[in-house]
This record gives structure tokens, sequence and C-alpha cells, in this order.
């Protein structure tokens, strides 16, 4: 639901909606073009629904609490905060901070509180529709940031989108493969093994990430396997816990112009492509490491499955 922000008057603003996957290839396009079959959800929505305003703007007010200086790491690799989206890639750069005077006596922490607050009230205001009327939701890919959202009392809620990791890591290297470039957080001089390592560590990391509850922030799991396998049963779920209607019909309206974005020949065949994609070897590693969520998620391990 929207909420009111006090700054003096009381304006509504939208509640963003952050769709947090455990990674890319879990199906958060098709659930963006779930949410955007609502009026009350804004969003740009062309393919592939990847323009992150508020996680921008966050990015942007961030200097506000003192000296924001880039990441000097690889993004994947940040022990701190991981960074799903490089900064870079919203064509942006953030260094030094705005008024870096010495002995200013001001409290930083509320100047970038009612720094965020008052640029979402223009955002959201910015959003009105045509007729006047003000969308009830924004929602994008996340990016990072919740816990600002926290700090600075604007409510939001989390739709987690899992997958079963074995599959997400076959389904990436298919996509590169079938693009002919490296995306997902590979760079170019990489191997396959030193890139599975890393990758590793960060799903970990955002699965750790996804475990921990989120005090006063509304969170449901969507798994990639409901989403495209009943897609009017997640749709029915998401309108109940949104208050909105979604149209799970016309969100596959155009899906056959998508075809380049897929890498199975339908949708079962995406489900437990690990079998036949990838090696023993791998799999077993990739249970290894994160096992105890495969567990937690209720996906089976190779070693516990029955081999005909």
């Amino acid at each position: 639901m929207s909420g009111d922000v006090a700054t003096g008057t009381e304006a509504s603003i939208l509640e963003p909606v952050l769709v947090r996957g455990v990674w890319g290839r879990v199906g958060g396009t098709l659930l963006m073009q779930l949410l955007g079959t609502s009026a009350e959800i804004a969003f740009d929505r062309n393919y592939p629904c990847e323009n992150r305003c508020l996680s921008n703007l966050l990015r942007y007010l961030e200097p506000l609490k003192g000296r924001a200086e880039s990441p000097t790491g690889w993004w994947m690799d940040d022990p701190d905060r991981l960074w799903w989206v490089d900064p870079a890639s919203f064509g942006f750069d953030v260094s030094g901070f705005p008024l870096g005077y010495a002995n200013l006596g001001v409290d930083r922490d509320e100047l970038h509180k009612g720094a965020v607050l008052a640029v979402w009230q223009a955002f959201s205001k910015a959003a009105k529709q045509p007729d006047e009327r003000l969308p009830r939701y924004y929602a994008e890919k996340y990016g990072g940031y919740a816990d600002v959202l926290s700090t600075v009392g604007m409510p939001h809620r989390m739709i987690d989108l899992v997958r079963d990791p074995r599959d997400v890591w076959a389904s990436v290297l298919a996509f590169d493969s079938k693009r002919g470039y490296y995306g997902f957080g590979r760079q170019d001089e990489q191997s396959e093994d030193a890139y599975l390592a890393s990758w590793l560590q960060a799903m970990r990391r955002r699965l750790d990430e996804m475990a921990r509850p989120l005090p006063g922030t509304p969170v449901t799991t969507v798994r990639y396997e409901d989403l495209v396998g009943d897609l009017a049963t997640v749709a029915a779920r998401l309108s109940g816990w949104l208050d909105v209607e979604l149209d799970p019909v016309l969100a596959v309206a155009n899906r056959d112009e998508l075809g380049y974005h897929r890498t199975a020949a339908n949708d079962d065949e995406s489900i437990g492509r690990w079998h036949q994609d990838l090696s023993a070897a791998v799999s077993d590693r990739i249970e290894g490491e994160l096992g105890s969520h495969l567990d937690q998620l209720g996906y089976a391990r190779r070693s516990t499955q029955k081999v005909n």
C-alpha cells in the first residue's frame, strides 16, 4: 500500500516492490512482465525491465551521508555490499561528497534521510498518470539498498525469486554461448572454473541474505519452477498479496517475440536441465557449496536421487 512521508505535509508515495532474484536467468523478466499488467504498478516496461530508477537515485544520494568512493574491486567480490548491478552500467560514477566542509555541524544521517524521502516523493509525483491518478507501487529488479529504505522508514516489499542453482548455472552458460559474449559478472579473461568459484561465492551471499529476516518488510517467495509451470496460480497469489489485478495471459502475450531470451526448447525442459547440461563433478561442487540452501528451498541433491 502507499505510505505517507512526514515532511511537514502529507503526500502519497509509490511503495517499492523489489524483485530480488538469486541471480540472472531466474525468471525475473517474466515476473516483471506479470507485474506490468497492472496499472497500479509503475516502472519502465521496456525489455528487459532493468532501468532501476530507485537504485539509481539511492546511489546518487548516498554521498550525503559522507564520502562514498566507488568500489575498487570487481562487483561480485565486494564483501560489504554485493553489487548485483555494476554502478558503471548505470552510466554514472559517484566520487567525493557534497557539503564537504570542515566543522559544518550538520547531522548527515538526517540530511540523507530527508533527501531520500523528498526525492522519492518528487519521483512519485512525477509518475502520476494523465488522469492525475497515482499508481500504488513502483517495481524494479533489486539493485541493493533495501537497508537504506528500512533506515529512512520508507515502506517497501520484497519478492524473492529463486531457482535451482544448478539450473541457474546451466542457463547462464547456455545464454552466454547463445549471444556470443559473457555477462552475469564473468570477466573476459576468466576461465569457466574461476568464474564458477566466484559465482558460487556470490550466490551463497545472496542466498544467505534471503535467509535473513527483514523486520517490518513484507516478503514473499516465488519459485521459478512455479512461475513458468503455473503462472496463473502465481498471478493469483501475488494479486492477493499486493491487492491488485495481475493478468497471466497478458503477461505472456508477446513471449514469442522474446524467443532469443530462451535457451531451452520449452519451459518444461528448462526445469531440471542440469541433469543433462552439467557434469557430475560440477553439480556435486554446486551441491557441496550450496547444499544447505538447496535443502531449505526443496531442491533434491543428486546424491539422494535414484539413478535410472
